[in-house]
């Protein structure tokens, strides 16, 4: 029997920026907002007022200025959301603190396709959500066959798992090189370096980026970073941070994602723990949205202060570590995140290579369907990204149809199979058309793994 889970997330929140001129030796501004103005410090902005703080990661360049926002922290009421944004200021990925993750493709300005994926990684939902419109409730289902006699088929991809010079240094002296690994060979994560005082005091956390497969690099600020004054540079600040927020070209995003998921869990039929913890992610994720746009001037009252000026009478801060800091990294992982261990360094640098070993555990990185909203008669892919396989471990990606149609296709896994991606080639269907796509993986000792995503051809 089919559950309706029924779910209204419409959150309006309005941050009030203060004008009043702070002098840049203060310790807190008025204004809420302090610029960093270390030209390594990866932390551009930082804002806060009452619980409520939201950190605005990015890149610089070789003068300190920033150039973009890549990267945005939002906590309040003691929640923490994550938001992963690509160069126009689109969310791609959004963490839940509830273990939720969401996964955005984009596939116009107003229409995205939507990957939600349990804490555990076992259960996922998708979607492809309109933003330019509310969904206007369960899609309209089609029963004709026009694939009888068809046949999917499957085939492996081995991921090219040679790391560079993995044990090669940091290419600066502030910067601190993580190495991440699973079942021993290198992989992708999503990597945060963290430092902390000799007391335990929460020094600041610094996002990784990828430089190639399994190295990650992440800037700390030193006193031998470039020098910056973000008061000549204010309108410059603005503009990129002002990029960070879709929201002003997709207003139905943080307004309507909540509502197609809600349509997205009645299709698939997930149930408890699963839909729940999606409902209460995506009131998470909605709030987070909403918030770090209103605190970039999204739609301002009529009157009230630019961000460049807000910017500008805001307080300024250069960090650096001068003392001994504790230095450790961590990786967003499934079912908990994976920690290195501590260790006592230099807080000018140079910093030792850390190193992360995800679980040996076989694991379901994830199931995507493309393209996610085929065209009538359009054939799709559906990928399964997996690592950790075990030798004699099989593995069945099958479909079903609301038009009847069904297809299996199994392999074994050989030694040589050990990390990869299965994709399976699924021929079109007439439009209203719903496939259910199932990834099974049956362990040698018996125990499976499944995980299933779904789309209607348009």
């Amino acid at each position: 029997m089919k559950k309706n889970y029924l779910f209204l997330a419409l959150i309006i929140i309005s941050v009030a920026l203060s004008c009043s001129k702070k002098s840049n030796d203060d310790p807190k501004s008025e204004t809420g907002y302090t610029v960093m103005s270390n030209g390594r410090d990866p932390l551009i902005v930082a804002y806060s007022k009452g619980a409520d703080s939201i950190d605005f990661f990015g890149n610089r360049d070789a003068n300190g200025v920033p150039l973009i926002i890549n990267t945005i922290v939002v906590r309040t009421n003691n929640d923490t959301t994550k938001v992963l944004i690509d160069d126009l200021g689109r969310p791609t990925n959004i963490f839940a603190s509830n273990g939720i993750q969401f996964q955005f493709n984009w596939l116009e300005e107003q229409i995205a396709a939507v990957t939600v994926i349990s804490k555990d990684g076992q259960q996922q939902i998708n979607t492809v959500a309109d933003f330019s419109k509310a969904p206007s409730g369960r899609l309209p289902v089609n029963t004709k066959n026009r694939r009888a006699g068809k046949r999917s088929s499957i085939q492996f991809i081995p991921h090219n798992n040679r790391l560079g010079n993995s044990t090669a240094g940091a290419k600066d002296a502030s910067d601190v090189q993580v190495n991440l690994s699973a079942c021993g060979l290198p992989t992708d994560g999503n990597v945060t370096v963290y430092l902390k005082s000799k007391s335990g005091n929460n020094l600041g956390y610094f996002p990784a980026y990828s430089t190639e497969k399994g190295k990650y690099i992440a800037q700390v600020p030193t006193n031998k970073a470039p020098s910056f004054n973000p008061a000549e540079a204010c309108e410059k600040i603005a503009g990129v941070m002002g990029k960070a927020c879709y929201v002003t070209k997709v207003p139905g995003l943080p307004l309507q994602l909540c509502a197609y998921l809600t349509i997205a869990v009645a299709l698939t039929e997930v149930g408890a723990p699963f839909a729940p913890a999606v409902f209460e992610a995506c009131a998470s994720a909605t709030t987070a949205l909403a918030l770090y746009c209103s605190t970039l001037g999204a739609g301002p009252a009529p009157g009230a202060p630019s961000i460049a000026t807000v910017l500008c009478e805001s307080s300024f801060l250069n960090r650096e570590f001068k003392e001994e800091i504790y230095l450790y990294a961590g990786v967003t992982a499934l079912p908990s995140d994976v920690y290195s261990p501590w260790q006592l360094v230099a807080g000018e640098g140079p910093f030792p290579i850390l190193s992360l070993g995800l679980s040996s555990t076989t694991t379901i990185r994830s199931l995507t369907l493309s393209p996610a909203s085929p065209a009538t008669g359009e054939a799709y892919v559906a990928k399964a990204d997996i690592y950790c396989l075990k030798t004699g471990a099989t593995v069945t990606l099958s479909i079903i149809g609301t038009d009847e149609y069904t297809d299996s296709e199994t392999t074994t896994i050989t030694d040589a199979q050990k990390d990869g991606i299965f994709t399976l080639n699924v021929p079109g269907a007439e439009t209203g058309i719903q496939d259910e796509v199932t990834l099974t993986i049956t362990q040698p000792d018996g125990s499976t793994l499944t995980r299933t995503a779904n789309l209607v051809f348009n």
